[in-house]
């Protein structure tokens, strides 16, 4: 999935230090931030939804008002749907205080945004956090592409006292004491996972942690050694994943996204989070072979997101290149750590390319096409791009050039990366035409011509 991108800070002004305090309960989120510096003597507060979220928002903000340290009222007047004025009529720091209603997940909640449910709540920060700009311009425009803000430094308290006692707050940002979490960037680019969640080590060296929620049971006992296998695999091929340290959130599906039948995983990338969802159906096989390599191939598609979109960020033409490399690392990755067998990969591969057929094959259209198409053709994101990253392999091993396809691509990408503009489709086309034939990036990457078995080495069966 692709994560939200920062548009960029404000003109110079004065930096806000923000302190937020969060009190959760029964589905909604209490919040209270002091404003340290920042804009005046008007204040503009936005909200917004994650890209993720366009069109089904699961959050509503209401209930917001304004005060000094002291307690005086400060006037606030709605701006719109999602946003604020605030007249800071005091040279001190003041307080902004608001309710979030996160409400009950709806049924495809699994690649939104904040989501609540009895046992577990998740906090996507576009959602929930408050945003402060000096004028009024930002928040004419739509929540997505509003910027996060001249922040100088943010820090996040939970008052879980009215929580479960076992529930704790986890996350990927810097934790200082129990439940309370400084912040380099805007809040905004945060998750917070509340919840019975304990912590575990996947790799220290790699910044690899995760935190397991104990409803998860697709493959539990093997959720931290496969985690681990796929991540160093993977390290080998890339080197470490770009950035801070990352934290992988295993939540399983609400009952009302429980699948009726057989075994459900879903994922997305957030900042340094792995948000990654797993429910079965009461007489699935849990822990039966199939599963399990399907939770490998799972596991290190999402893995590999630490590398792209999250080090290495791309524009929505090119999420074919970030969901179709992500399928082929996750097997290739499955297969290096040996949770996948020659035979299974095999296997899997033929299923994937007769759901490329049954999704009419050339007929679909070309990845830049399913990549700016919609829901409607996200499928062939992941399918027919797994098999053209496998023929571009194929290709790349045959011509005798050292080392593998993925690493030298990667390198190669890395270079181009200003390590902040996200890659084009030109870049990633002149790149490819280099290592490959320029007639396969043509015919495959550009255009849409018919994949078929040979070009995949697969035979016929």
């Amino acid at each position: 999935m692709v994560p939200i991108v920062a548009c960029g800070l404000l003109p110079p002004g004065s930096p806000s230090v923000l302190d937020y305090v969060a009190t959760p309960g029964n589905g909604e989120l209490r919040v209270s931030v002091t404003v340290a510096g920042g804009p005046r003597p008007i204040a503009w507060v936005g909200f917004g939804a994650s890209p993720l979220a366009a069109g089904l928002q699961s959050r509503r903000i209401d209930q917001v008002t304004a005060r000094t340290v002291a307690g005086g009222a400060l006037g606030v007047r709605a701006v719109g749907d999602d946003a604020y004025r605030v007249d800071v009529t005091t040279d001190d720091a003041w307080v902004l205080e608001y309710r979030a209603v996160i409400g009950a997940p709806p049924a495809d909640f699994y690649h939104r945004a904040s989501s609540s449910s009895d046992d577990h709540m998740m906090l996507v920060g576009v959602d929930v956090w408050a945003r402060f700009f000096d004028a009024p311009a930002a928040i004419s425009t739509p929540p997505t592409d509003r910027p996060l803000g001249n922040v100088a430094e943010a820090g996040i308290r939970f008052d879980v006292s009215g929580l479960p006692d076992d529930w704790i707050v986890v996350s990927a940002a810097h934790e200082v004491a129990l439940n309370q979490f400084e912040l380099s960037d805007h809040p905004a680019r945060s998750v917070f996972a509340l919840g019975p969640y304990r912590y575990h080590d996947i790799d220290r060296g790699l910044g690899l942690r995760a935190a397991i929620h104990p409803g998860w049971n697709v493959g539990r006992r093997h959720l931290v050694g496969y985690a681990r296998q796929l991540a160093r695999a993977q390290a080998r091929h890339f080197g470490p994943p770009p950035g801070d340290p990352a934290l992988m959130i295993f939540t399983p599906f609400p009952s009302s996204v429980t699948p009726r039948q057989g075994v459900r995983t879903a994922g997305m990338v957030w900042d340094r989070s792995l948000l990654l969802f797993a429910g079965a159906d009461r007489s699935a096989p849990l822990n039966d072979r199939r599963v399990l390599e399907m939770l490998a191939i799972f596991l290190g598609h999402e893995i590999f997101h630490l590398y792209v979109p999250w080090g290495l960020a791309v524009t929505q033409p090119l999420s074919w290149l970030s969901e179709g490399w992500a399928e082929h690392v996750g097997r290739t990755s499955a297969q290096t750590a040996r949770l996948l067998n020659a035979s299974g990969a095999d296997r899997s591969l033929r299923e994937a390319y007769a759901r490329y057929l049954e999704m009419g094959g050339a007929r679909a259209g070309s990845l830049q096409n399913a990549s700016e198409a919609g829901e409607d053709l996200r499928p062939l994101l992941y399918v027919r791009g797994e098999l053209v990253f496998r023929i571009l392999s194929l290709e790349w091993a045959a011509s005798g050039k050292p080392g593998s396809f993925g690493s030298a691509f990667w390198l190669r990408l890395m270079t181009e990366y200003d390590g902040d503009t996200p890659l084009e489709p030109e870049a990633v086309s002149r790149i490819l035409s280099a290592m490959v034939s320029p007639s396969t990036v043509r015919r495959l990457v550009d255009g849409a011509a018919v994949i078929t078995l040979p070009e995949l080495k697969l035979g016929r069966r």
